[in-house]
């Protein structure tokens, strides 16, 4: 018998350089104990592109390390295989609805994941591309809060689906 695929949670933003690869890092050491896969995408992400140094910099000084990161596009494909997509912005979670319209029933807003509501108030990750260091350091700390206040619904989500394997 096979092991069942670990769940998969989708990090997405516009280019997979700045926010969504600091949320799939600090996601991803979030819940190392979960055996949870973590990436990231971008809706208009080239493949291969290290993500911004302000990023990688901003990550680093909390402990997380995203320096091997490398760009990907959103596919119909990632879509299929996710268990979980969170979207920065409202833009991205259209974009990823219109990648797959079947399978929109896995993609939130993380601002809406993290309340537990699809139904509350869509506050975005501002993007800080093009910024200064400060800049990201305040992405990342809007996605640290967020990222913690979604850590009790993702660990339970997880946790099902393992039962249900």
């Amino acid at each position: 018998m096979n092991a069942p695929e670990p769940y998969l949670i989708v990090c997405l933003c516009t280019g997979n350089i700045c926010r969504s690869p600091m949320a799939e890092g600090v996601l991803a050491d979030a819940l190392v104990h979960t055996g949870a896969c973590v990436v990231s995408a971008g809706v208009a992400a080239p493949r291969g592109v290290p993500a911004s140094e302000h990023a990688v910099t901003a990550c680093a000084e909390i402990g997380i390390d995203i320096a091997q990161h490398r760009s990907q596009p959103l596919t119909a494909e990632l879509v299929g295989r996710a268990d979980l997509i969170l979207a920065m912005e409202m833009h991205h979670l259209l974009a990823a609805r219109s990648v797959a319209p079947a399978e929109t029933g896995k993609m939130h807003l993380l601002s809406q994941y993290a309340a537990g509501d699809d139904r509350a108030a869509p506050l975005g990750v501002s993007d800080p591309i093009g910024g200064d260091l400060n800049e990201y350091r305040e992405t990342l700390g809007v996605l640290r809060t967020y990222l913690a206040r979604a850590l009790p619904r993702l660990e339970r989500d997880i946790e099902s689906r393992a039962l249900e394997s």
